[in-house]
């Protein structure tokens, strides 16, 4: 069985992830505490591959990420980042990264 790393430290992600990915029949383990990763990317992709990326160079494995939030152009300048209180329902970004 194939291990993946998925980039965060939530563990309710992990459950979502296996929920996902449960037919794909891979073993999926949370990053290490101590492996904090910026997200500076413009977009929600570029935020998953930055946490995809930098987990799978990190610990030499592949490791697999997402990143979602609200978008409303209506806010302008005024997104999910600054709401935090608002969850929105949609499919995050994901992105899996290979550990060479």
């Amino acid at each position: 069985m194939s291990t993946l790393i998925v980039a965060t430290g939530n563990p309710g992600k992990l459950k979502e992830m296996q929920a996902y990915l449960k037919p794909l029949n891979w073993h999926l383990e949370l990053k290490p505490d101590n492996l904090d990763i910026e997200e500076t990317g413009s977009s929600f992709l570029e935020n998953a591959r930055l946490k995809a990326g930098q987990v799978a160079r990190a610990l030499g494995q592949w490791a697999i990420a997402d990143d979602s939030g609200l978008q409303v152009d209506a806010l302008g300048e005024l997104q999910a980042s600054t709401l935090p209180a608002m969850q929105p329902p949609i499919k995050p970004v994901l992105i899996a990264y290979c550990k060479k």
